[in-house]
């Protein structure tokens, strides 16, 4: 399905927030932020492996980013998407959302996400492609462990 395939499977990471919020009777905008990053993460994170199968989606007319747009232009809309991630992720602390615990993981998530992208961006090769491709999940851990311990307080 391509980009709209990155996207519904973005979504479908996206939701569990909100689902967890509605189970626990708890839905805050909180939960809205932490879902936007989620779906704007991984979003990048699917961008970039349409880098890594571009040849096979090719094949197939699978219309991805890199099947349409090349590996270059992929590992650069592959960054915005990391990059707006990065750019949501201090709201929860300027408005005091988050324990003081979510910073240094957010923080760990944010760099790793931006050096991924600069990485991929100087690069976009298949080989490179897969490399953040994986980083990707664990700065993704990482993120999501930033959201646990922030609801916690100190």
């Amino acid at each position: 399905m391509g980009f709209f395939g990155n996207i519904l499977v973005s979504v479908c990471v996206a939701l569990p927030f909100i689902y967890g919020g509605i189970v626990v009777d708890s839905v805050k905008p909180i939960l809205g932020l932490f879902s936007i990053m989620a779906f704007l993460s991984n979003l990048g994170r699917e961008v970039t492996k349409g880098v890594m199968d571009i040849d096979g989606d090719a094949l197939k007319d699978v219309k991805t980013v890199a099947v349409s747009y090349g590996s270059s232009k992929a590992s650069r809309i592959s960054a915005l998407f990391f990059s707006l991630a990065v750019l949501i992720s201090p709201i929860p602390i300027v408005f005091d959302m988050v324990s003081t615990l979510y910073m240094p993981l957010v923080a760990v998530a944010d760099v790793g996400f931006i050096a991924s992208s600069i990485v991929f961006a100087k690069d976009p090769s298949r080989g490179t492609a897969k490399t953040v491709k994986s980083l990707a999940l664990i700065w993704m851990t990482i993120g999501l462990a930033a959201f646990v311990a922030g609801s916690y307080s100190i």
